[in-house]
């Protein structure tokens, strides 16, 4: 029998992170380096992260409400950590 194990990675602060409890978020990254580490005039590209809760508090910060069809966004007040 074979078993496999995956391994779940806080992709911004590396700590490992149970299936459970992993976010996974498609976010906007702004990237300031080529695939090779050349510096480039900074662009912004939509990338799949997975978070632990920690790092998912401090990143994703916006939050919305529909209200008669038009959305409203808003920043989520946090405490200083």
């Amino acid at each position: 029998m074979r078993v496999i194990f995956e391994n779940y990675v806080c992709d911004l602060c590396g700590c490992n992170i149970e299936k459970d409890s992993s976010i996974s978020a498609y976010y906007p990254i702004v990237f300031t380096t080529y695939e090779d580490g050349s510096h480039c005039v900074p662009r912004i590209e939509n990338k799949t992260i997975d978070l632990c809760k920690r790092c998912a508090e401090k990143a994703l910060n916006i939050s919305a409400y529909i209200l008669d069809g038009s959305i409203t966004y808003n920043f989520i007040k946090q405490e200083n950590k």
